[in-house]
């Protein structure tokens, strides 16, 4: 914050930048971001000194959340919280989300915060817990896209927490079950339908049995992309762009003009093409989420501290390549930094002195040292027809492994620990079978993983010191939590 008081951006940070009276309307999509984005401006400061300092502080959140998790999942959790909470502290990859002017960061704060909320609630289900689980689970789908798929964790963990005396607790259900409803209602989004499309168009059938007249269509775009797709589909963002123009195309010929330029027809179509797709191809669908996971590998976790992006970066997003014109994003200069450029040489001379980049730069060779331990023993990489699959990280799988374990530690099915692993795998596949290839999606798992952990070494030392009966009787909370 010293050397660099701004948050970074990307043109991505324009979609934030709503009138505060569009962003209270149903149709707003993400509007946690909008909202938050749009406080400064009210009271005439510039966004990104503000973005920064808020998205920090709610990294020290994450710490805590990150706390209380470890309590909740460990036995042995005095062992552990110290090197969990200053690994969450330290990351590189969470602490640059955190500079940067998307809610991202905010998001990963709010899963976690979810979980712990959840696990507390496990444990002493008062309503005042309940009021925050809603509450915090409301916010998560309204921060990004992919935030409506914690949603079911709250009603099904409620749920089951209640089972054995459900009729006693149906309007606690009926709570979260209102919760889910209000949030999916406002929470849409007009591109789900086209980026899964863009992820199983190369596994369309030749006849179509919803849709069948968009079936030589389909088909057409399944021979374009099939033979460079053997495990994933590459290129997802400019895929995504032809297959929507194609799209757009049949409308404009089955129907007309106008119903082609609705962002909201196209996407509805694209989905209810890609849901067929999905459904005759369901036993291929794990795979291509676990490749594309791995294919997210192939870009680094995050760009460095560095001038490459303080610098250059910022200026490209204002004005372009050498001999572009002064791009859209340009008009939010003021808003952004409080100032305006005039021109591109102003602009290359001024960033400099808002953002200081450390001479040497010990941030970003922190990052590269901890990238290179986190990610450096992986399995093989392997080629997969033209396409390269990288290795899974060994660190992922550890991680995952003593994710599974702390659920399985349970003593009773349908606990906590349990209905939150399934509740993340799932969200995991969709989110992975659904999206691009763009490493910022694992973002929200990197906590998780050093969590999991901690949560195989606890087992093993509970093992060790105690045999069999402790490592089965893991559970951080009282016996009686999972009854």
């Amino acid at each position: 914050m010293a050397h660099m008081p701004f948050a970074f951006f990307i043109s991505d940070t324009s979609e934030f930048m709503t009138a505060p009276e569009d962003v209270l309307k149903m149709s707003a999509r993400t509007p946690v971001g909008k909202i938050l984005y749009a406080l400064p401006g009210l009271f005439h400061q510039p966004l990104l000194p503000w973005a920064a300092f808020i998205q920090h502080l709610a990294g020290l959140g994450m710490v805590i959340a990150a706390g209380c998790l470890c309590r909740l999942w460990l036995t042995c959790w005095r062992w552990w919280i110290v090197p969990l909470t200053l690994l969450v502290a330290i990351h590189p990859t969470l602490l640059w989300y955190e500079h940067m002017c998307l809610p991202d960061s905010l998001y990963v704060v709010l899963v976690l915060a979810s979980a712990a909320i959840g696990g507390s609630y496990y444990r002493n289900p008062t309503r005042r817990t309940l009021l925050w689980l809603a509450v915090v689970l409301t916010i998560t789908a309204a921060t990004r896209q992919e935030g409506f798929l914690m949603l079911p964790f709250g009603l099904v963990l409620v749920g089951c927490r209640h089972r054995h005396e459900l009729r006693a607790h149906l309007g606690r259900v009926a709570v979260m079950g209102a919760v889910l409803l209000v949030a999916l209602a406002t929470s849409k989004t007009t591109q789900g339908g086209q980026m899964l499309l863009t992820s199983t168009i190369h596994l369309a059938p030749d006849n179509l049995w919803f849709t069948p007249a968009f079936s030589p269509v389909a088909r057409e775009l399944r021979d374009l992309f099939q033979p460079d797709w053997p495990a994933y589909p590459a290129r997802h963002n400019p895929s995504r762009k032809i297959i929507i123009a194609r799209v757009k195309q049949f409308i404009v010929e089955t129907k007309d003009a106008k119903a082609a330029e609705s962002d909201s027809r196209n996407n509805k179509l694209c989905k209810r093409v890609a849901m067929e797709i999905a459904l005759r191809n369901w036993w291929r669908l794990p795979g291509i989420a676990y490749h594309k996971f791995l294919a997210t590998l192939l870009e680094p976790p995050a760009p460095s501290f560095g001038s490459d992006w303080a610098h250059d970066k910022h200026v490209s997003v204002f004005f372009g390549k050498s001999d572009e014109p002064p791009q859209k994003d340009a008009k939010h200069m003021r808003a952004y930094l409080g100032r305006e450029f005039a021109t591109r040489e102003e602009a290359e001379a001024e960033l400099p002195k808002m953002y200081r980049v450390m001479n040497p730069d010990l941030l970003s060779s922190f990052q590269q040292r901890f990238v290179a331990a986190e990610f450096g023993w992986k399995f093989p990489d392997r080629v997969i027809g033209s396409q390269v699959v990288p290795g899974l990280p060994v660190v992922y799988l550890l991680g995952f492994a003593g994710l599974l374990i702390a659920a399985l530690r349970s003593r009773t099915w349908l606990s906590y620990r349990q209905l939150w692993v399934l509740c993340v795998l799932l969200a995991a596949f969709a989110i992975f079978t659904t999206t691009s290839l763009r490493s910022r999606y694992r973002l929200v798992y990197e906590p998780w993983f050093f969590l999991g952990l901690c949560c195989l070494l606890d087992a093993a030392v509970a093992l060790v010191r105690s045999g069999w009966a402790a490592w089965r009787d893991g559970d951080a909370l009282a016996a009686t939590s999972e009854r």
